[in-house]
């Protein structure tokens, strides 16, 4: 039995959690803000990946030196990888505009549909690319090399995040040692809400990180994955490489434990923090909805098991062609 302190949850998490059978307490002096907070980590030390920018080692900025940056004012730019996504690109691209404040630009990076994807993200005025790779990780590096926004917001094609996230966004990075942030996730189908397995996504952004590595998590750790609409700066962003495009998978958690330590692997280096937001990103659960839930979640243990373990990216693309047999990625 979990004892959990919320403030202002949308309706849906109180349904999802009741129906777990968490209890609640509300109150400003436990040390958690607006932000809903559970929290996980990530065991696996991560590859590294080339350095795209930033000099990795420089001190975590200050307030007032980067005000822009942590700010209101912000510029954010949402990369949106697809492919073969035409059944949802219009929706989720018309969703995005509605943003209030809005967004800066929305990046479009294709990894080779053979629908008519390309022709459905034009028609909505977005600027598109083709990636010259395929795969999230490939294609979300490439969108962010395009985009001009000094935030980067990552949004899968079948993903709804908040309306209002922008305004989210910028407050949440206002603190300079927030390194990255998403969304409380929400997995529907057909108008229904996969409730206990979005309790799952919820509660496993802390309890892994707080089991396997607790004095990183005791530090701001968390593990975001992509369905929950991730935000960065992108100065953090190249800072680290970007996403590590060998791994076909896991590329999300990854992304949380290089930004964690954005400053260096040392004990008495700086840490980057991790926040979800306490707003709802909705997501399609299409493929959970194929695969039955049992079956869903069998996948992502195992998958989560073996990157915990330090499986390498080989193991990990082996893994994945094996248990991912559709063509959703």
């Amino acid at each position: 039995m979990f004892l959990v302190h919320a403030h202002g949850q949308p309706s849906f998490m109180w349904g999802c959690l009741r129906d777990a059978g968490v209890f609640f307490c509300r109150g400003k002096g436990l040390g958690v803000d607006r932000s809903f907070h559970l929290s996980i980590l990530s065991t696996s030390d991560s590859s590294s990946v080339p350095v795209l920018g930033m000099d990795r080692s420089a001190p975590p900025p200050t307030s007032r030196a980067t005000r822009t940056i942590h700010g209101r004012d912000s510029t954010v730019s949402a990369v949106v990888p697809t492919l073969n996504e035409s059944a949802c690109i219009v929706h989720t691209l018309r969703h995005l505009k509605q943003s209030e404040p809005k967004l800066h630009e929305v990046v479009v990076v294709d990894g080779g549909s053979v629908d008519d994807t390309v022709a459905r993200a034009r028609e909505e005025g977005v600027h598109v690319v083709s990636s010259s790779k395929r795969g999230r990780a490939a294609q979300m590096n490439a969108g962010a090399k395009e985009a001009t926004g000094e935030v980067l917001w990552f949004v899968h094609a079948d993903t709804l995040p908040p309306k209002d996230g922008v305004r989210h966004v910028r407050r949440t990075l206002r603190h300079p040692q927030t390194v990255l942030g998403g969304f409380l996730p929400r997995l529907m189908h057909n108008h229904r809400t996969y409730w206990l397995l979005s309790f799952h996504n919820l509660v496993k952004t802390y309890y892994a990180p707080m089991v396997a590595r607790p004095f990183a998590f005791a530090r701001g750790m968390r593990l975001l994955f992509g369905d929950q609409a991730l935000f960065c700066r992108k100065a953090d962003f190249e800072a680290v490489g970007g996403f590590n495009e060998k791994l076909p998978i896991m590329e999300d958690a990854d992304l949380c434990l290089r930004l964690h330590n954005r400053w260096g692997n040392q004990w008495n280096a700086p840490k980057g923090r991790i926040k979800m937001v306490n707003r709802v990103a909705e997501t399609s659960a299409r493929r959970i909805a194929a695969w039955g839930n049992l079956r869903a979640t069998q996948i992502h243990f195992t998958i989560a098991l073996r990157w915990y373990a330090g499986a390498s990216s080989e193991e990990l693309c082996s893994l994945y062609r094996s248990l991912y047999t559709d063509d959703m990625r």
